[in-house]
């Protein structure tokens, strides 16, 4: 799934500074649209993606040897950097004084390979992984398609989507923003857990062992409930409606 939106990455400085700090010429050139891309090997089948200075980005897996990078850039990265190292991969982009880009990446990773990533100032979409995916952002929203490994999203402030699961293990958790999963297959176990934000869940017709609390929302549990069921689901939330179905 193809990212939409653009985040922008803006570095302000005072006019004083401007005066005395010139802006890097380095970094693709003004309003570049032309993707570049790039290939980087992994000795294992465990990859760790950190993604610094914003951006946006889609993962994916895909019949390859080597996980395939590209880019976008629009406005001027006056340093633009992508580097690996045991097995992590770093995306890093820098605007420079008074100047403002925009980002976003697509990782094609080989479909033997389990990711983690970690964003910042990041919207991050996943689709199609059959391996386990583990998803952090600190200031950005998450989607999550068709996903049949383990799964699991952190977010600090941000919404998390996620539909056509038929991931074993699910975690959720969430300082500020709401929760949306949508399985296809029933989970072994199903946590989730926000301070601030609304659960909903929607689970195939069958049994389940379900644990609800809120300290401030109204819940609501249409599922079958069996304490023994080997399907297992709780939820918590501080600040957050619970819906169940």
């Amino acid at each position: 799934m193809n990212v939409q939106r653009w985040s922008k990455a803006i570095a302000l400085s005072s006019v004083g500074v401007l005066g005395a700090v010139g802006l890097s010429s380095c970094g693709p050139s003004p309003d570049a649209v032309d993707p570049e891309s790039r290939s980087f090997r992994i000795g294992g089948d465990d990859l760790g993606i950190v993604m610094e200075s914003g951006g946006d980005i889609a993962l994916r897996p895909g019949d390859v040897d080597a996980v395939e990078v590209t880019r976008w850039f629009t406005g001027k990265a006056g340093q633009a950097t992508w580097a690996i190292a045991d097995d992590e991969l770093t995306l890093s982009t820098d605007c420079g004084f008074l100047a403002s880009c925009e980002v976003r990446y697509q990782v094609v990773i080989p479909q033997s390979a389990a990711v983690r990533l970690q964003a910042d100032n990041a919207e991050v979409s996943v689709k199609d992984f059959d391996k386990p995916v583990s998803i952090g952002t600190e200031n950005g929203g998450i989607s999550a398609t068709d996903i049949a490994g383990d799964l699991t999203l952190r977010s600090t402030n941000g919404d998390q989507h996620a539909s056509g699961l038929s991931s074993d293990n699910v975690s959720a958790q969430a300082e500020n923003g709401k929760v949306d999963l949508t399985f296809d297959e029933a989970p072994s176990s199903l946590r989730v857990t926000t301070d601030n934000g609304a659960v909903s869940t929607s689970l195939p017709s069958g049994t389940y062992a379900v644990s609800l609390r809120t300290d401030n929302g109204a819940e609501s549990n249409s599922l079958s409930e069996d304490p023994d069921s080997p399907h297992s689901v709780e939820v918590t939330t501080g600040n957050g409606d619970i819906s169940l179905e």
